[in-house]
């Protein structure tokens, strides 16, 4: 709401003028002139000359122009720009803290003791915020900068999330990143930055150590329709090693070579009689899941069914229509799973003829009967 009250602190003074002077001693609040409206003609005051410059201008070529003149400087360091101090208006932003706690004051009707750095921070990210929202960040509730609202459009496209922070967000952003990441700080590219932030996602994913802000990110990133494939690309282009714990990794992981090795373990355990629990245990937990349902490859569910299905009430079958009746109830699903698993491993024959070994002794079974 800050951009409004500047608005509406100019608007007041050119309503009954045609120039206005803002003076802005530490350059803080030069952010806010891109929210003025068109209609009001912006001149930048860099030095004296620039300040005849100006004033010949607003007199000449924006003579029917409301004026907006800005100068990086207090009111009396001007020299020709003087007599519009005098005679037209003023705004002074040369001590923005004050500026922002005195608009606070008038519209929540209490002092912040929030710091000053805070303080400026939440002003250039208030645009769209409400009262309620300044409520909260003067009362020391909501911090201004949520990782949350920045974090997945800057891992999604890091430069142009970059450009639309000036330097005193962005050292603020990545200071926070840092800390989300437990890294050290480091002068890095955005590029660079957001794909340490990724390793660290997806090794934590690996290690199932993931929680909180990265898991929140992670979980709204593998669903994003429009974001999904960004993800796709780092995922690809990271290096799972060999040493993985597939057990301990977690349920929602995105990398379906280690779904791959799953159902080698599992085929070989077929090939040579061992136990499947914790395979299947695996498989189930990893289907069950809702979240980053776009990395879990359709077979599994198939392998799911394989390595779990009974046949129950065979004996009772003792016509063709009731034959027909159970095939239809049960065995179907069995059959369209065993199909999905041969289009996906029909290129690696070693991990699906144990497999089909398996679905041919329960068939036969059905055929007997």
């Amino acid at each position: 709401m800050i951009q409004q009250w500047f608005i509406d602190d100019i608007k007041k003074v050119l309503d009954e003028h045609r120039y206005i002077v803002v003076t802005d001693a530490k350059g803080e609040g030069g952010y806010l002139l891109k929210y003025l409206p068109e209609e009001y003609k912006q001149l930048p005051v860099k030095d004296e000359w620039s300040e005849i410059e100006v004033k010949y201008l607003a007199e000449a070529t924006y003579k029917n122009n409301k004026v907006v003149f800005y100068a990086k400087k207090k009111a009396d360091s001007l020299t020709y720009l003087q007599e519009y101090v005098q005679t037209a208006g003023l705004l002074v932003l040369d001590d923005m803290e004050a500026y922002i706690r005195q608009k606070l004051f008038t519209a929540i009707g209490k002092n912040t003791n929030i710091s000053r750095d805070k303080l400026l921070l939440a002003a250039k990210l208030s645009d769209g915020k409400d009262l309620r929202w300044w409520q909260s960040v003067a009362d020391g509730i909501t911090e201004p900068l949520r990782l949350e609202e920045w974090l997945l459009d800057f891992l999604h496209d890091p430069t142009k999330t970059k450009q639309r922070m000036d330097d005193t967000v962005w050292n603020v952003f990545c200071t926070e990143v840092y800390l989300a990441i437990d890294k050290t700080p480091t002068n890095q590219t955005a590029e660079t930055m957001a794909q340490e932030v990724v390793n660290v996602m997806l090794q934590k994913l690996i290690d199932n150590t993931i929680s909180g802000l990265l898991l929140n990110v992670y979980y709204q990133w593998s669903d994003s329709t429009e974001k999904m494939e960004v993800l796709r690309r780092y995922v690809d282009n990271f290096t799972v090693t060999t040493d993985v714990e597939i057990f301990k990794v977690n349920a929602d992981h995105p990398f379906e070579e280690l779904d791959r090795k799953v159902v080698k373990m599992y085929s070989d355990c077929l090939k040579y009689q061992k136990d499947i629990t914790d395979i299947v245990g695996y498989i189930k937990t990893r289907t069950a899941s809702k979240k980053a349902k776009a990395f879990k490859p359709m077979w599994l569910d198939s392998v799911l069914i394989l390595s779990t299905f009974t046949i129950h009430g065979l004996n009772d079958v003792n016509n063709y229509n009731q034959m027909a009746l159970f095939y239809q109830q049960n065995y179907a699903r069995l059959d369209a799973a065993m199909r999905k698993i041969y289009v996906a491993w029909l290129n690696d024959e070693t991990t699906l003829r144990p497999m089909q070994e398996y679905y041919t002794r329960i068939n036969k079974e059905l055929l007997t009967r």
